[in-house]
Formats: C-alpha cells, structure tokens, sequence
C-alpha cells in the first residue's frame, strides 16, 4: 500500500507573515478609531462651549452682569436647562470640563480642555480652548 504525502497546506512563516499582518492592520484601526473619537468629544466640548457662551451672554442682557457661578445662569432654565457635562468623563468632578471665572461684572472667562493636541483652537496652557469676554 502507498501512502500519498500532501504538501499542500500552509508553511509556518506563511502563517506568522498573515497574524503579524493582522495585528498591524488592528492596530492601525484601533489608533484611528481614538483619533476619531477624541475628536467627537473635542467637538462637543466645543459646541457645549458657545451653547454656554449663548447663555452667558443672554444672562448678562437680562440682568445686566455676568452670572457669579455658571450655576447662576442655570437658576431659571431661561438660559441653560444644565451644565454639560464631560463627554469622556461624565460627572466626575475631578474632571471639570468647562471652568467659568469672572474677573468682573462684564469679562468672564470660560475654558474648555481638548483631547487633540493639535486643534487649532487651543489658545491656553493643557490643551485648553479659552473663550473671553469681552472680544
């Protein structure tokens, strides 16, 4: 009886050549995925940012001054219904995402930290996005 030896299939380094391929393209998707995705919550945060200037600026109209706190524009719904909170972080108090001061009754100063290093609105110190009033 003969016995039929069958060379096909795949060799050794064939199969490490496909993994090490694979794992390369994951990893390029996973980093593009992040990329992606700071860059939605760079963009809410963004967008969070003017709807609170929005508020602010309809706060010092009625009343004539900037609010104290950024809570004080919430008081009445009239301005804004809540805080935004952090995309990423959520709540997280330890984590702000947007910082209000007030330097008087006329100037405030409203910063936002931005994941992406290199976004073109980042005008302050960490990756912060500084809206200051009066322009």
């Amino acid at each position: 009886m003969k016995i039929l030896k069958s060379n096909a299939g795949f060799t050794f380094i064939e199969v490490l050549v496909v993994a090490v391929l694979i794992v390369v393209l994951t990893t390029i998707a996973m980093v593009s995925y992040r990329s992606i995705s700071a860059n939605t919550r760079d963009a809410r945060r963004k967008q969070d940012a003017d709807n609170i200037r929005v508020a602010l600026e309809s706060y010092r109209q009625a009343n004539g001054a900037y609010p104290l706190a950024l809570a004080g524009a919430i008081d009445t719904d009239e301005y804004l219904t809540e805080i935004p909170v952090d995309p990423l972080t959520g709540k997280d108090p330890s984590h702000p995402a947007y910082s209000y001061q007030r330097p008087s009754n006329l100037e405030y100063q409203l910063t936002v930290y931005l994941e992406n290093d290199n976004d073109p609105l980042i005008n302050g110190a960490n990756n912060a996005y500084v809206q200051e009033e009066p322009k």
